[in-house]
């Protein structure tokens, strides 16, 4: 990373593990996500969160929220603990997942 002090992978040891972002991401129960509007600005929400086993990342909002509105039209989207001292930041592409309550007989 130039102009950050630390090494490329290709010339020591200069990175973090994936370990050491993985556990943060664990442990972290606030987020924030970063989504787009339609005209391109970001758009930026704190959330409740789960970072599962799978290495997928999980929250919940309404289908009518500006997050899930802008992710059905543009599922670019940043993820960020809000550790401010440690952060772990991932950027990825985000799909919306219907869930239904089951019903007990």
């Amino acid at each position: 990373m130039p102009g950050y002090g630390v090494l490329p992978a290709s010339e020591g040891a200069g990175l973090l593990p994936w370990e050491w972002a993985d556990s943060r991401l664990r442990a972290s129960r606030n987020y924030w996500v970063v989504t787009l509007w339609p005209d391109g600005r970001p758009h930026a929400m704190p959330v409740w969160g789960a970072w599962d086993d799978d290495h997928m990342f999980w929250f919940t909002s309404s289908a009518r929220s500006r997050k899930a509105r802008n992710i059905a039209g543009d599922p670019r989207c940043t993820v960020a603990t809000e550790d401010e001292q440690h952060p772990v930041v991932l950027s990825g592409k985000a799909r919306s997942e219907r869930r239904h309550p089951t019903s007990r007989s």
